[in-house]
């Protein structure tokens, strides 16, 4: 009494399946492969260099007795940081009303060459 059971389709749409899958994982593992040789090979990827956003330029030395004009503020204002950036200096402000502004100031002439307001809400 032993049945003998037809599974043709099902087992041939196995076999199928399993050989595709493992096709697609070997496509896979060589991808990934091929990446690690490009990326350790030093090999062009086609992207730019990366660069600094904008260059450090180094001021001349002032003359003894240079006198650099006057940087304003607006009324009531103080100061709260400064740095460098690029060739421009930033003030972070504080508004007589709280309110903080950060000033882009040209050094050389103290003309404000850009602004940025900051306002809590």
């Amino acid at each position: 009494m032993n049945k003998a059971v037809d599974a043709g389709p099902n087992i041939r749409l196995m076999k199928i399946v399993v050989i595709v899958l493992g096709v697609l994982m070997l496509a896979a593992a060589g991808g990934v492969v091929i990446g690690l040789v490009r990326t350790f090979s030093g090999a062009v990827t086609g992207k730019p260099a990366a660069t600094p956003a904008q260059p450090v330029i180094a001021a001349a030395p002032l003359a003894p007795g240079t006198v650099l004009p006057p940087i304003v503020l607006p009324k009531g204002a103080r100061v709260l940081t400064m740095a460098p950036a690029g060739a421009s200096l930033a003030l972070m402000v504080e508004l007589r009303d709280g309110n903080q502004r950060l000033l882009l100031l040209d050094p050389t002439t103290g003309a404000v060459t850009g602004t940025l307001e900051v306002r809590a809400e």
